[in-house]
């Protein structure tokens, strides 16, 4: 059973801890938890993560580009922080993302319009509650497996093709 913490701890403390046992383990999962801080942008094609899941903390900063090179990343959960800017390029690349969770951050800019690995293999893809601008693609996902799509409150701004 899992105890919430009530006391803010360093997120960078909590991942030097998972970064040693993502190695025997794949899955970190240090969802609210009151870390603050930012999420390591040190991840690389060796790192054998499949989900990151850090979603209702208070953590900052950018998504770390470097996290696009995790060939196994399946599991992307990151809502409700306060995270900032566009979506890296490289995340466009991760053909195993199969679920994506952006919602209620501070994320501005626009999903690319052409088809990217990234529409691939997405099951599930939330990005509400966020700044996203732009035409959405959703031709992009027509042949995908999503089963879930949450992208309802006034986050994108769509425009006429």
């Amino acid at each position: 059973m899992y105890r919430r913490s009530s006391t803010p701890c360093s997120i960078l403390r909590l991942f030097m801890l998972s970064y040693i046992f993502c190695y025997i383990e794949d899955i970190i999962d240090l969802r609210n938890n009151s870390l603050t801080g930012t999420i390591p942008n040190n991840w690389n094609e060796t790192h054998v993560i499949s989900s990151l899941m850090v979603s209702h903390n208070n953590i900052t900063g950018r998504l770390p580009d470097t996290l696009g090179r995790a060939p196994r990343l399946r599991k992307l959960h990151v809502s409700g922080n306060k995270l900032t800017g566009s979506i890296p390029d490289s995340y466009y690349n991760l053909s195993s993302l199969e679920e994506l969770y952006l919602d209620g951050n501070r994320f501005d800019g626009g999903l690319p319009q052409t088809r990217e690995p990234f529409y691939e293999n997405m099951e599930e893809f939330s990005i509400h509650d966020n700044a996203f601008s732009g035409r959405f693609p959703a031709e992009n996902f027509e042949s995908s497996k999503l089963s879930e799509f949450n992208f309802f409150k006034p986050i994108y701004q769509f425009h006429q093709s």
